[in-house]
């Protein structure tokens, strides 16, 4: 009993220190969106520039997902949580000193290297230290801190813009990425000095030495055991990624310039729609406890095909005001329930690996993703944009129906 207690406990301290750090990612990739048009004020830079900055921040996201999974799952879970964190939080911090478009843009992918490492480590871990009947909505709940970060970006641009943007000209968005870096140092001293090994890990360890294992985790997931699934993840995973990030960056900037919002409006509407992803990745991680993986993906996936349509076709700010929530709720929303299926589709051998592999190669999908907006709204407006993204969702939908496995209740061993 004392020993199923202490478990317990421990539990709760892994899940609220990969929430800090989720809230933490979430921050500081959403503080650049938020402080988008500033930069775009103050530099004169067109859409395909500040597209490419967010393009470049995805570059280093991919390769920290995947470099950092598999260093994860030959080195442990702790040592690659902490490090790419620190990494994140330093970066972010140096990007307020940028002079110009390639030192923001090489800044940012450098920051991009922590936060793609850092998500698919604190998956494993806490996947891992997790009941397997509390999984889905525990992970959606630890994914709902992403959001969160999202809405400290808000108050955090929100009141520098309102009250300090005229006065302190450009120092304005670099004091952001300052005060954005906070966060991320107190989150490393912490699972510094509370986070443990994860032991799932450590006996998967012992048993690969044991049976004297070299194969390469990446190279496993390729195997005729796996490739299904690994195809499954990476499918999902690039289709939710490259809508999101095609979404989310360009929103507050298309909220200001193409619908007309003020900043207090704009920030409005903003808290709106993470409040609505909020809810969405809540909701997903419970609903996936309920009624399985594949069918609420599939919900989900079929609501950013609807919504992401009606957000960039909407003129009225009084309609757009209540699609946007709903927005949020299924393009940001829909990694509570992704992210429990992606780490149950691998083996704890190479499950670091597993979750690397698909959210960095969906990153490498959604580098295109702030490019191909930028590019679509040199001749059509951002709104246009963001419609590339329905049949991007309905092609994963389908691909989800057709070879996606039932993962609900599987136990890690």
């Amino acid at each position: 009993m004392e020993k199923k207690d202490e478990n317990n406990r421990y539990m709760w301290v892994v899940f609220s220190l990969t929430m800090l750090g989720w809230l933490f990612n979430g921050l500081d990739q959403m503080i650049f969106a938020m402080v988008a048009p500033w930069i775009m004020q103050d530099w004169k830079l067109t859409t395909v520039e500040l597209g490419l900055i967010g393009s470049l921040f995805l570059v280093g996201h991919a390769s920290g997902s995947i470099v950092a999974s598999v260093l994860a799952d030959y080195f442990g879970r702790k040592p690659i949580l902490w490090i790419t964190t620190l990494i994140d939080a330093v970066f972010t911090s140096l990007a307020g000193f940028a002079k110009g478009l390639l030192s923001l843009g090489l800044l940012r992918m450098l920051a991009g290297l922590g936060t793609g490492g850092q998500w698919p480590v604190g998956l494993s871990i806490l996947s891992e230290n997790v009941p397997t009947e509390r999984r889905g909505r525990l992970i959606g709940l630890m994914n709902s801190g992403y959001p969160l970060g999202f809405l400290l970006s808000i108050a955090v641009t929100g009141t520098i813009g309102l009250y300090y943007r005229n006065d302190l000209g450009e120092w304005a968005w670099k004091i952001c990425f300052f005060v954005g870096a906070v966060p991320g140092l107190i989150t490393v001293l912490f699972m510094v000095k509370y986070l443990r090994e994860s032991e799932l890990w450590l006996r998967s360890r012992a048993s690969r030495k044991e049976n004297e294992n070299k194969s390469f985790t990446l190279v496993e997931l390729f195997t005729p055991k796996l490739i299904g699934n690994t195809i499954t993840a990476l499918v999902i995973q690039i289709a939710a990624l490259m809508c999101y990030w095609g979404v989310a960056i360009w929103s507050p900037t298309y909220l200001a310039t193409e619908r007309g919002l003020t900043v207090a409006k704009m920030t409005s509407f903003m808290a709106l729609w993470v409040f609505g992803a909020w809810v969405g990745q809540v909701a997903g991680g419970f609903l996936n406890d309920r009624f399985g993986r594949k069918p609420v993906l599939s919900f989900y996936f079929l609501g950013i095909a609807l919504f992401s349509l009606l957000y960039g076709y909407i003129t009225s700010p009084t309609i757009l005001f209540w699609v946007s929530p709903i927005t949020g709720f299924f393009v940001l929303g829909i990694f509570g329930p992704a992210m429990a299926y992606t780490t149950e589709l691998f083996p704890t051998s190479a499950r670091a690996s597993g979750v690397g592999l698909a959210t960095g190669l969906g990153r490498t999908g959604a580098i295109l993703a702030p490019t191909l907006v930028g590019v679509i709204a040199t001749r059509l407006g951002i709104g246009a944009g963001f419609y590339a993204f329905s049949a991007i969702a309905i092609f994963a939908f389908v691909i989800l129906l057709a070879v996606g496995p039932e993962t609900k209740a599987i136990e890690f061993k």
